[in-house]
């Protein structure tokens, strides 16, 4: 073989290497990228049925401050309780 033949290989295999790396990047970050909107979308949608007044109001007749800390409990429990199976739902798209 003559050295021009084996620079070819070598050039060939590399950018082979590379652009089989740069896929994999690039896959990986689709998927990050997507979890993450995947659960912005689900936090940012349940924060704003969950502000008081617009589903329901807890206390009926309490205080602002009253109704907030209800509601911001509420919140955290709905979180809690969902947030691994909206996981789980992101990460399959």
């Amino acid at each position: 073989m003559e050295e021009n033949d084996i620079n070819n290989i070598n050039e060939k295999h590399v950018k082979i290497n590379i652009d089989l790396n740069i896929f994999k990047i690039i896959k990986l970050l689709y998927y990050i990228i997507m979890i993450h909107i995947g659960m912005s979308v689900f936090m940012a949608l349940l924060f704003v049925l969950l502000t008081p007044g617009v589903l329901l109001r807890l206390p009926k007749h309490g205080s602002l401050l009253q109704s907030a800390v209800v509601h911001s409990i509420v919140f955290a429990l709905v979180y809690h309780f969902t947030h691994k199976f909206v996981w789980r739902m992101t990460s399959r798209l």
